[in-house]
């Protein structure tokens, strides 16, 4: 947990030297690299998604790959601790998309789990360097757009593609998503012109 929440100031740092999305794809790439590494030095092979290819791509593009695009970007015009107050609204808007799908059944140890994360950011950052929600529509609309494509990806995705990670184990998913989302930046990089 300290090292997601030393994440915003580590980014927002990172991106007044690298461009945003490239620095992410860079972050990205040396990450699932690292896990698929270790993940064949532990089992010894690496057997590809198969038949669960096409839910696994979806995911890494809209859960690594556009998470990632939009969130560093929206941190160029807007502090840290506002992204992560943006950000933080994502376990909660998950179970209640969630819910909304019946893609998962809400409880009171859920959505209290929920509050308590967002609330206690807001607590966290207000008694620290404050709030400045109004500091820029754009970063804060880019950074709200992030929360719903991870809010997307946690909530109804797998659920609705019918990705069953148990077939190949959550590491080698979670790695094969992180390289598909970097896959997707370079894209991004090049078609875009976002760097």
């Amino acid at each position: 947990m300290v090292f997601w929440a030393g994440n915003f100031i580590v980014v927002k740092g990172a991106i007044g030297i690298l461009p945003p999305v490239g620095f992410t794809f860079l972050r990205y790439l040396l990450a699932s690299l690292t896990l698929l590494g270790l993940l064949r030095w532990r089992t010894g092979s690496i057997r590809p998604p198969g038949r669960d290819f096409v839910p696994i791509a979806i995911l890494g593009i809209v859960g690594f790959g556009c998470y990632q695009i939009l969130w560093p970007v929206a941190l160029q015009s807007i502090p840290a601790g506002d992204s992560a107050l943006l950000i933080a609204t994502t376990p909660v808007i998950t179970a209640m998309l969630a819910a909304a799908t019946r893609a998962d059944a809400p409880n009171v140890v859920k959505l209290t789990g929920a509050m308590v994360s967002f609330v206690g950011v807001g607590m966290v950052i207000a008694a620290g360097q404050g709030l400045d929600l109004g500091v820029s529509l754009v970063g804060g609309l880019l950074a709200t757009t992030a929360c719903l494509a991870i809010t997307y990806y946690g909530a109804i995705a797998a659920y609705r593609l019918g990705l069953d990670p148990d077939n190949h184990g959550i590491p080698l998913v979670t790695s094969s998503m992180d390289l598909i989302g970097a896959i997707a930046l370079i894209f991004a990089i090049l078609l875009l012109h976002v760097a």
